[in-house]
Order: structure tokens, then sequence, then C-alpha cells
């Protein structure tokens, strides 16, 4: 699978996407008791459920996936490793901040309901540090994935430099297969094992750039029989989501590089209008992580989910969350470049003329 920046930029819009399909209408008894949107029935299945939980789940392998694919492209010399850890690290710690000093302080400003987030927002110098550090993030439920992310660039990358420069990817990939299969029995606290499960989508994604000119993936050719591309994309589409259901999210680090691959494809035949909106969907994705949540779980459930139309509510939320992603991802920006010189390369070093980059 071949995968520009463009395209990884997009991946991520339609991951976001899927997120936030997941957290508004995945969870049931999140929806306030009060509110006029109805559950849609099809057969006797809740399609609310359907869609939030059998399909939106699959981003977080997205976003695991694109970023193991990212760094892959990167030739890093094991000595600068430090150096661009730091930076990366540094850079979503950033990110992350900036969220947490704006939406926490909101909740404890506007007392969010507390039947439903009953002792979440409470004071304690270990529950502020635990949150600050990510080790335990409480304010949020939905920022784990942020402590997975950040051991993930901090263990699973610099192994995966280092080890490449001696072994082949097979042995990474089956090690990383082993623990993600074995997960539930190697650990004694829940962090662990869900560190363990979800670092194997980031190493696929990995491999599967590493591989890129081994195994190459077919390109639909969106210049001819749009029509009949665009369904049978569509079919195959709902095919793989329907294949992962009974499955689950644990199977989810083998069908999020098929997603990927379907959606990129359709992604060929939207307008260019539409590929722009993916484009800065994705970038600001980050962000709209961070914060989306806030609205429809902690600060204002009532009002956004006082809309009769699944639509309205989805729209509703996206624009809300993408004006703040904005805001924040602006004072993000400001902090790393005034913190960007912390990480600057100084003169090169002369490299060993029989290293290969990894």
């Amino acid at each position: 699978m071949r995968l520009t920046r463009d395209d990884s930029e997009m991946a991520k819009g339609w991951a976001i996407l899927l997120m936030l399909t997941h957290h508004l209408f995945g969870f049931g008894e999140r929806i306030p008791h009060e509110s006029p949107l109805h559950e849609i029935i099809f057969h006797g299945y809740n399609l609310d459920f359907v869609i939030g939980q059998g399909f939106g789940k699959i981003c977080v392998a997205m976003f695991l996936f694109l970023s193991g694919y990212g760094l892959a492209t990167k030739t890093v010399h094991p000595r600068e490793l430090p150096r661009q850890m730091a930076k990366r690290l540094s850079g979503f710690y950033l990110m992350f901040w900036v969220n947490l000093l704006i939406w926490v302080p909101l909740c404890f400003w506007f007392s969010p309901d507390t039947t439903i987030n009953a002792g979440r927002f409470t004071f304690g110098l270990k529950k502020v540090l635990d949150n600050i550090i990510l080790s335990e993030p409480s304010f949020s439920g939905e920022w784990w994935f942020g402590r997975v992310y950040l051991l993930t660039l901090a263990i699973v990358w610099p192994l995966l430099i280092i080890i490449l420069r001696y072994w082949s990817l097979c042995w990474p990939f089956t090690i990383s297969a082993l623990l993600c299969g074995l997960s539930p029995l190697l650990h004694t606290d829940y962090r662990v094992g869900e560190f363990l499960f979800w670092q194997f989508a980031f190493v696929v994604g990995f491999s599967v750039c590493r591989m890129r000119d081994v195994l190459p993936w077919p390109v639909v050719n969106s210049a001819t029989n749009r029509g009949s591309h665009v369904i049978l994309l569509v079919i195959t589409l709902g095919a793989v989501f329907g294949l992962r259901r009974p499955l689950g999210f644990q199977a989810d680090w083998l069908f999020a590089p098929v997603v990927i691959w379907l959606l990129a494809q359709l992604t060929g035949f939207i307008s260019v209008k539409g590929r722009r909106l993916l484009d800065w969907l994705g970038r600001y994705s980050g962000h709209m992580w961070l914060n989306h949540t806030f609205f429809i779980y902690y600060l204002f459930p009532r009002w956004f989910y006082s809309f009769s139309s699944h639509i309205v509510t989805f729209v509703v939320l996206l624009a809300a969350s993408g004006c703040s992603a904005v805001a924040t991802k602006w004072a993000a920006d400001r902090l790393t470049a005034l913190t960007a010189g912390w990480f600057e390369t100084r003169s090169p070093k002369q490299v060993p003329s029989g290293y290969t980059p990894a």
C-alpha cells in the first residue's frame, strides 16, 4: 500500500469522522433520557449501536496504523533517536496540555451533570499529576488512547529502528503479534495489556510501509467506470465492516489497513472540496479527538442531544469540535515554535560508509 502525506491526512479525516460517530451514537446509556433523538431500528437491529460501535471503534487502529506508516517513511539514525523522540513526545504533550488547560477548568466552572460524571471532576494532587502525564487520564475517559500512543512512541518505535539495523522485519513483527495475542495473559495491570494489544496496529502500519515495494496493493482507476467502481468499493467496505462486527475490535489490526485502502480509493472519486475537507479534518484530528467528548459528555450533553435528527446532531458536533480545534491548534503551534530550537540538530555528524538506512 502506497500512501502519500495527503493520503494519510485524508485517512485521518475519515478516522476522526468515525470517532465522532462512535462516541456520539455508540453509547446509548450516555445519551440524556429526555433527548428527542430516537434509536433507529431496522429489522430488529439498533442502527445507532451498529454504526457507532460496529463501525466507529476501528478509528483507534486506523490512527495507530497511520502513525506507524508515517514514521516508517522516515530514516532515523539510532544516534538521533533520543532527539527525535523528545521532539515528538513534547509536541504531543504540548497539544494535550493546551486542551487540558482549556476544557478541564471549564468542566469545573460549569459543574457538569454529577449523575453522569460523579467524582470525575474533583481535585487531588495524585489525580491531577496522573492526568498531566497521561498515566491515568480520568478527567476524560476517552484520553486513554494518549497513554497508548505515548508508550508506542517511546518504546515500540525506537525498538523497531534499532532492531531493523541487525535483523529483518519479520522478527519484530512476530514478537509484536505474539505480545498482542498474549496481552490478556501477560499483565496484572489493565494499562499494560491495553498497550500490548494496541501496539500491534502501529507495527502493522510500520511493516506495510516498509513492504510497500515488495507487496504492492492495487490502485483503482478513478478515470474510468466511475459509477461501477464506487458501487463496488462501497459494497466491499460494507462487507468488511460486516465481517468485523462479530469479531469486534480484537481484529482491528487486520481490518484497519483494508478499510484505509478502501477509503483511499473512494477518496479518489469525491470532489476537490470533499478532499480538502478530509485533509483539513486530518490536520486537526488530534485536537478534535481531545475536545469532542467534552461537548457531548461533560459540558453540554443535553444541548447537543436536543436535536431529533442524527445528521444535524453529528454536523453540530463536527462544527463545534472543528472550530475549537482551530483555536487550540493555533495555541499549540505557537508553543511548539517556541520550543523548536531545543531539538534542532547541531552540525551533522559523518555517517559511517557501511551504514544502510533502516
